[in-house]
């Protein structure tokens, strides 16, 4: 298996510009790791709505017609700025004749190696994420920023993304992309981490009981404001914000 895993990427590697294997590879993930189960999420309402109302965490109605097409809508802008700004920052390398922060090595990193990057990936992560949601917490930040997410009281898997661009770039895309830059991860192990934490966002803003604690925990978040903004957990129970 290894062997036929080195060969793909090798083949990938020769026949296709760092650029594009990074720009594609990010915007693909955003396709299969949050357009799509936000899609199958979303229809549980349309097509199966008494196991939909059977499964929601919050009793209030459901968002309308009007403000699902607007949350697509700014999710959608925020999909392109994340574009540009991964095209930007791949531009700007070149001067400095670099083509990415991440590596891409010809062979593919071992299981240990993605492991252990991974979970360091993930406990950076949760520190940007934490310490810049307390900040969108503060009132002026608040009022001006980060009341727009939280105009969804109860969460949509779409309001994963539907947020003001600067808390989209600063809260939602830098804790992605800063902790596998720090670590200089193999691109490979960057798209594995990439997939999983919108995965888990998707889930935690998905408003079902039935993802237990991963969508109860954030889901309380909305409907109250003041507890559990992180998602592991730690840091909530350090700083006595968990709930």
């Amino acid at each position: 298996m290894a062997q036929v895993l080195n060969a793909l990427w090798f083949y990938v590697l020769n026949s296709t510009s760092t650029f594009i294997i990074e720009l594609l590879g990010t915007l693909s993930i955003q396709l299969v790791a949050f357009w799509l189960p936000s899609m199958l999420l979303l229809s549980l309402d349309k097509c199966f709505p008494s196991f939909s109302l059977k499964h929601k965490i919050q009793s209030r109605p459901p968002p309308t017609s009007a403000q699902i097409r607007h949350c697509i809508l700014v999710v959608t802008l925020n999909q392109m700025l994340m574009a540009t700004a991964k095209i930007f920052e791949l531009v700007i390398l070149r001067p400095l004749a670099r083509h990415s922060f991440y590596r891409f090595d010809s062979v593919v990193p071992s299981v240990t190696e993605i492991t252990r990057d991974i979970v360091l990936c993930i406990l950076g992560c949760e520190i940007i994420f934490y310490y810049s949601h307390r900040l969108l917490h503060i009132r002026t930040f608040y009022q001006s920023i980060h009341n727009q997410h939280h105009q969804f009281k109860a969460p949509i898997a779409f309001a994963a993304q539907y947020a003001h661009p600067l808390e989209y770039l600063f809260s939602t895309i830098l804790p992605f992309w800063l902790p596998p830059q720090i670590l200089s991860c193999h691109i490979i192990t960057c798209f594995l981490f990439w997939t999983v934490a919108t995965v888990e966002t998707v889930i935690a803003h998905s408003g079902y009981d039935f993802f237990t604690v991963l969508s109860k925990k954030h889901d309380l978040h909305h409907e109250k404001s003041r507890v559990n903004f992180g998602t592991l957990g730690f840091l909530d129970w350090l700083h006595g914000t968990g709930a």
